[in-house]
């Protein structure tokens, strides 16, 4: 009777859609060398960006501190590594549209640092000073989006301040401005293919003490077209905004209606709160939950046809310390208020679930217990299963501190997986 369940389960789910994409070989970097491989596998933070045209980017932090980088200038074929620097910390990449490659990390000192590799070219540039050092303890990136003239922006923290600063196409940062106070967690700094930036969670900065103060939570949003925009996310009310992802035409949030914190993070209920082109924030669409106490992790996009998508978790039971859980995903037309229904993307306890656009859909991915991948495709609004990655997965939480140890990067019909094996070496691997 294994097959008839097999079936039924299939059927529930979505059968996977006739398509010629697949994952490209992974290909491994950096190896670790030493014994245990959690002895030098400290952060490597590897992350990942692609544009539309399936050109990629990877960099990450090898065993010996360096900044390295590779890059794919055609779908799924990764060259050899880069060396950007002999020292840093959480690189981030960004790719534009033509192809011009910026990568931003923190230097010595604490003072971020970028290296460009202009569209065509086979090298990267010397890396550079982003700017003059704002805090003494140091400054800590966020993000970087690649815009379509060439240039790129990025946000970072600077103490208690969020900054940006943008790249000329030249090549030349201009000058560091204040966009607010506050700072970023794990997944509120997200860049978009299209150029657009969204960094949360932002207050505004009110130096004058006759005009109150304005309490309300605000993402901090760049669209090409318009510069830098703080969107209130009063909607949300209590909600803790844990991902935040913007495009040029709507801004979507995650969170959690908290019922339960503690040392494995929150648990309530995950939502989805939405703006379009008029960045004003509705309430959020309530995941459908068995327990209100349950549930975790959310993850949110705009699909490529516009509609709301979001990837969380529930819990079967309580368990401290661990956030592993089956995975589940709603999909609502805009201008929905609410989730139709949700879907069950993995029953296994899998761990941290994250959703980006792609095509006229969206791809999910979560990683495994047995150290492998989870991946689904949304077309129509509905998730069909996808195949994974060959060979090993993401090694659960080696060398994760504060950054996981995987990153997904989407752009048109494009994705890549970016992750730490468990030999202590980048993968990387394209959908096209």
């Amino acid at each position: 009777m294994r097959w008839l369940v097999a079936v039924v389960s299939l059927l529930a789910f979505g059968a996977a859609p006739a398509h010629a994409a697949r994952w490209s070989a992974p290909r491994a970097y950096d190896r670790a060398s030493c014994d245990p491989v959690s002895a030098c596998v400290l952060e490597p933070a590897p992350r990942v960006a692609v544009n539309a045209r399936g050109a990629a980017v990877a960099a990450w932090v090898d065993t010996h501190g360096r900044v390295r980088v590779a890059v794919a200038t055609r779908a799924g074929q990764f060259g050899r590594a880069t060396t950007l620097a002999s020292s840093g910390l959480r690189p981030a990449p960004a790719i534009g549209p033509d192809g011009t490659i910026t990568v931003v990390w923190q230097g010595n000192g604490g003072t971020l640092r970028f290296a460009r590799r202009a569209a065509g070219r086979a090298r990267f540039g010397a890396s550079a000073p982003l700017a003059a050092r704002g805090d003494k303890r140091g400054d800590d990136l966020g993000g970087v989006a690649g815009e379509p003239d060439g240039s790129a922006v990025a946000v970072y923290e600077s103490g208690e301040n969020v900054r940006t600063v943008t790249i000329s196409a030249a090549g030349t940062p201009g000058p560091a401005m204040t966009v607010g106070k506050g700072g970023f967690d794990h997944d509120s700094v997200r860049a978009a293919p299209d150029g657009t930036l969204a960094a949360c969670c932002i207050r505004p900065v009110n130096d004058d003490p006759s005009v109150p103060q304005d309490t309300a939570t605000k993402v901090a949003v760049y669209r090409s077209a318009g510069g830098w925009r703080l969107v209130s996310a009063a909607a949300v009310g209590k909600d803790d905004i844990e991902t935040v992802f913007a495009s040029a035409s709507a801004l979507v949030l995650g969170s959690i209606d908290v019922t339960v914190g503690g040392d494995a993070g929150v648990l309530g209920v995950p939502g989805l709160a939405r703006a379009g082109a008029d960045d004003v924030v509705a309430a959020p669409l309530r995941a459908l939950v068995t327990r209100r106490s349950r549930g975790l992790a959310p993850d949110v996009t705009v699909d490529g046809s516009g509609r709301s998508v979001l990837v969380f978790q529930e819990k079967t039971k309580p368990q401290a310390f661990e956030r592993n859980a089956p995975v589940f995903a709603s999909v609502a037309a805009p201008g929905a208020t609410a989730f139709p229904s949700r879907s069950r993307l993995d029953g296994r306890e899998a761990y941290q679930p994250t959703v980006r656009p792609l095509g006229p859909g969206a791809i999910a991915a979560w990683q495994l217990p047995d150290s492998r991948w989870g991946v689904a495709i949304e077309r129509d609004g509905r998730f069909h299963r996808a195949p994974a990655p060959r060979g090993a997965g993401p090694a659960l939480h080696l060398g994760e501190d504060f950054n996981y140890n995987h990153d997904l990067g989407a752009g048109g019909d494009y994705a890549v997986l970016a992750w730490v094996a468990a030999d202590g070496s980048v993968r990387l691997a394209e959908w096209h």
